[in-house]
């Protein structure tokens, strides 16, 4: 049975052997529970993970935000951002307040972490089913720019 509902249709390829180790599975297979264990054990932030406790807001500089995140990720080795897990003052992984994310917005953010200006089309998005409606996390992906200079 399939864990992750790929929001747009199509799961960016990314394959990461750190990140598949540290959720226990394929990251486009991703329970609820498994992110829920980065709380449990207290897992920080690294190169290629990133929380976000809260939605990036719609004005400019959120969206350049995002947009920035994302190609940080995407001028390492690729990486996920975790929306809906909030972290502690390490770094670490400490609540998982969730969020609410239409399918307008996550179409607002693939069109923005897919904007010109970070010249990334390894984007994607997948929703961790959750165990109580409200509760869920977003899985952000990137997959490793192959443009150089990096495009943040």
């Amino acid at each position: 049975m399939r864990v992750v509902r790929a929001v747009s249709g199509v799961m960016v390829a990314l394959r990461s052997r750190r990140l598949e180790g540290l959720f226990g599975a394929r990251l486009d297979a991703v329970s609820h529970a498994q992110v829920a264990a980065l709380k449990t054990n207290a897992v920080s932030e690294s190169y290629d993970l990133e929380f976000k406790g809260e939605l990036y807001g719609g004005n400019d500089k959120a969206k350049r935000d995002l947009a920035g995140d994302v190609a940080a990720l995407a001028n390492t080795a690729g990486g996920v951002l975790l929306l809906g897990v909030a972290e502690d003052d390490q770094a670490r992984a400490a609540e998982l307040p969730g969020v609410a994310l239409s399918d307008s917005e996550v179409l607002r953010y693939r069109n923005t972490s897919r904007c010109p200006q970070t010249r990334h089309r390894g984007a994607g998005t997948a929703r961790p089913r959750a165990s109580q409606p409200g509760s869920a996390s977003t899985a952000v992906t990137a997959a490793p720019s192959t443009s150089w200079p990096p495009t943040r």
